[in-house]
């Protein structure tokens, strides 16, 4: 529970620090793709803190790739 804490207040600790000028400099796009990168990490990072079990990314790749290969391997063979 404190290694979730922790990485809530630091989330919004690093949104008070950068945010602000990114704000003030009209950067709006830049503001977002900032919010929406340290969201998803940080949420990532509390879910670990739970032990919460996340899929392997390389798992969707393997399962849209290996039909692909399968197939051009046969083609060649």
């Amino acid at each position: 529970m404190l290694f979730s804490a922790s990485i809530i207040l630091l989330a919004i600790l690093f949104i008070a620090v950068e945010l602000p000028p990114l704000i003030r400099e009209k950067r709006i796009y830049p503001s977002i793709i900032y919010i929406v990168v340290l969201l998803t990490g940080s949420t990532l990072l509390v879910l670990y803190g739970f032990d919460i079990k996340l899929p392997n990314p390389l798992d969707i790749v393997v399962y849209i790739f290996k039909p692909v290969s399968t197939s051009i391997f046969t083609f060649f063979k």
